[in-house]
């Protein structure tokens, strides 16, 4: 482009960009033509991929400051931990271990726990939630969960 065909920005809202890494949708104008141009605008921390699981992976999956907690028996996953509901995902298996990205405040389940856990591990790769106090939540593998805590602290706020 010239330098006499100066490009002008519309709708650039300074509160969507950046906010949560999300993009963008930025309009400019040509100045010699007025022809208007779409422009997708992300944060230099964004990734894109062609697959949206994959994406939602790279965006919440496995990082070095996930934690692997290990279940207690089977726990039912779900993509709205504030009501215990939305989407039911696959279940965490009993005693399995996986890597769990943030711990968050939602439903209170019958125990009183409100303690709810995203799951970054496949298959949930960050898009399903399990209430925390199914884990045993102080490094063991097996046993009851009698007296166990309902969360583990060492596990990052959301």
């Amino acid at each position: 482009m010239s330098q006499t065909a100066k490009t002008t920005a519309r709708h650039v809202d300074a509160r969507t960009r950046g906010r949560r890494g999300l993009p963008a949708l930025v309009a400019t104008t040509t100045a010699l033509t007025g022809v208007a141009i779409l422009t997708l605008w992300a944060p230099p921390a964004v990734a894109f991929s062609a697959s949206p699981k994959i994406a939602r992976r790279e965006a919440h999956g496995a990082n070095h400051s996930d934690r692997p907690e290990t279940a207690g028996g089977v726990l039912h996953t779900w993509t709205d931990y504030r009501h215990a509901a939305g989407k039911q995902g696959p279940s965490v298996a009993s005693h399995e271990t996986v890597e769990i990205a943030c711990r968050v405040k939602g439903f209170k389940v019958a125990d009183g726990n409100v303690w709810w856990y995203r799951v970054a591990s496949s298959p949930w790769d960050g898009g399903y939630y399990v209430s925390a106090d199914g884990f045993y939540n102080n490094g063991r593998k097996s046993g009851s969960l009698l007296h166990t805590p309902f969360f583990d602290e060492h596990v990052a706020l959301c």
